[in-house]
């Protein structure tokens, strides 16, 4: 098993009318954020880049970078489900 898999997924809107992705792992999160996030990033979204790169490198544990990944979502608008 991946140890950047989480342990619950995130659902959030892509952008495109009712087009959902839900994100399982940190990687899957880190590319979200990168290259497919929907709306214009607020403070949160430099967060969560931040925690899954420190996540990534072994620092935290998945759930930090999920955690940080919900609360962008939450501000961006786009959280289905947490």
């Amino acid at each position: 098993m991946d140890p950047k898999r989480w342990t619950k997924t995130v659902t959030v809107f892509t952008g495109k009318p009712g087009k959902m992705r839900v994100i399982a792992s940190t990687v899957e999160a880190a590319e979200f954020l990168l290259e497919r996030w929907p709306v214009e990033p607020g403070p949160n979204h430099l967060l969560a880049r931040v925690a899954c790169l420190a996540v990534l490198e072994g620092e935290y544990p998945p759930e930090h970078a999920r955690a940080a990944f919900i609360a962008a979502a939450d501000e961006a608008g786009i959280l289905v489900r947490g």
